[in-house]
């Protein structure tokens, strides 16, 4: 019944979730790589698992690649401010945000007021070891606990050697941090193609 629920909101542009992580008060939210077309879904999840922690690895509007079109800088402002009050609204206590190669350092730090940027970085939460950055070739050289990335396939998500590799392209990611318990969720219909384009995954 859960994977037919999980295609059928998938279809629907939003996001399932199982109720095994409903009212659970020591999650951690991983997302990446966002257009804007999701948003509304991305907002519609935080309200209902009401994460403590949300993690971000970059490329806010991935929709609009800054790198290769950086006329588009005023698109890429309005929309990151979408997404910059949908998760400062939240109750999440702490948002890391890392700064992916479509996104511009000093927009994001105009707009935020508490979230934590981040280029690579290991933290430590709640006793848990993680490396965040948006570049899976950060994560191959010093790989920690707990590893969140995106921006390509280069690594997929994989526990090796007893590490975690959490790839944000491919599934969003809800972590229990008193279980460590991990469950993946689908990103909606048509979210690889505002990435994409229909190209190779990241660029």
């Amino acid at each position: 019944m859960d994977n037919l629920k999980k295609y059928f909101y998938y279809y629907l542009g939003q996001i399932y979730f199982p109720d095994n992580i409903k009212n659970k008060d020591n999650l951690l939210l991983h997302i990446s790589d966002t257009p804007s077309c999701i948003y509304g879904a991305i907002n519609k999840l935080i309200k209902e698992i009401k994460p403590k922690y949300i993690v971000h690895t970059g490329d806010v509007a991935d929709n609009i690649k800054l790198e290769f079109h950086p006329k588009f800088i005023n698109r890429y402002e309005k929309s990151i401010k979408k997404l910059i009050y949908i998760l400062e609204n939240s109750s999440a206590e702490k948002i890391y945000i890392a700064i992916g190669n479509h996104d511009n350092k000093s927009i994001l730090q105009k707009h935020i007021k508490k979230s934590i940027l981040l280029s690579k970085e290991k933290l430590i939460i709640e006793n848990n070891k993680f490396y965040i950055s948006h570049f899976p070739k950060d994560i191959k050289k010093s790989p920690s606990q707990i590893n969140m990335f995106g921006h390509n396939l280069n690594i997929k998500t994989k526990e090796d050697n007893k590490k975690l590799y959490l790839n944000g392209l491919l599934n969003i990611h809800v972590y229990d941090l008193n279980t460590k318990e991990l469950t993946y969720l689908l990103y909606p219909y048509g979210t690889d193609y505002s990435r994409l384009k229909k190209r190779k995954p990241g660029i």
